[in-house]
């Protein structure tokens, strides 16, 4: 059975998820107050598992298909788990943490209320990101605005603390897409255990607002720049939208922070 996450695809997330999981590991520990259990659905070859193992979080478990290479882990295979993520999954325990980043827009929108089941029946807090519409990658059939998931979440009785965001915006390092759309999620039993209600009940939004960030939005301003002969016609509409959403993003956030004040 063919498959677009083959050992290049999980090459090519491995780079670009390496410099970001240095920068963002040991910042998601600080505000979580250094969880010491961790479930990674959708984890690859476990590349953000491994920073999160290297800062001491031993007791982790990676989940994703029969189609990860067990040669290329980053964890050991004892460590690893094949799942289906469009099917309920249990492992008959729960964690102090679930990671699930860039995952759920490779999964049908008919799947989303099982993957956020799933995720909440795993832990209490979770550490959450999902491409945006017209982000673009490898199979996306399912991108989604943050308040999509948000909602999903909701419904399993978690709050969503945009805690992240703002705090690696403008870190280099740190591949755009983890800084556009990471968000912590948590339930009453995640709160109560002192990490969001002490670190980040600040951050609790009602609906995270729809960023696009800034190297997204100059992507397509050169995009549009390169093609003002319009000689490729069939790039000129990504570019528009993407301009488009960036800008009502854009003001919308700034918006909401003038007003919040």
């Amino acid at each position: 059975m063919t498959t677009p996450y083959d050992k290049s695809f999980f090459e090519h997330v491995d780079q670009t998820s390496n410099n970001s999981a240095r920068h963002v590991v040991p910042l998601v520990l600080d505000l979580l107050e250094h969880p010491v259990s961790l479930v990674d659905f959708g984890a690859g070859i476990g590349t953000w598992a491994s920073e999160f193992e290297q800062h001491g979080v031993r007791d982790l478990i990676c989940v994703d298909g029969d189609y990860v290479d067990r040669n290329s882990l980053r964890v050991s295979q004892s460590q690893f788990f094949e799942g289906d993520l469009t099917k309920p999954i249990d492992l008959g325990r729960k964690f102090e943490l679930a990671v699930c980043l860039e995952v759920g827009e490779h999964l049908p929108e008919s799947a989303s209320d099982c993957l956020v089941s799933t995720l909440a029946r795993h832990a209490d807090t979770i550490l959450f990101s999902a491409a945006i519409p017209h982000q673009g990658g490898t199979d996306h059939v399912n991108e989604q605005w943050p308040a999509f998931w948000a909602e999903k979440f909701k419904t399993q009785g978690f709050e969503c603390f945009d805690c992240i965001r703002l705090r690696i915006w403008e870190i280099s390092d740190v591949s755009w897409w983890y800084k556009q759309n990471m968000l912590v999620f948590a339930n009453a039993e995640g709160i109560k255990r002192g990490t969001v209600a002490s670190n980040i009940s600040q951050s609790l939004v009602q609906s995270p607002s729809s960023l696009v960030h800034t190297d997204v939005y100059l992507s397509a301003v050169q995009a549009l720049q390169s093609h003002r002969d319009l000689k490729d016609i069939p790039r000129l509409p990504w570019a528009i939208r993407a301009v488009t959403k960036s800008v009502q993003a854009s003001v919308k956030f700034h918006m909401s922070q003038l007003f919040s004040k």
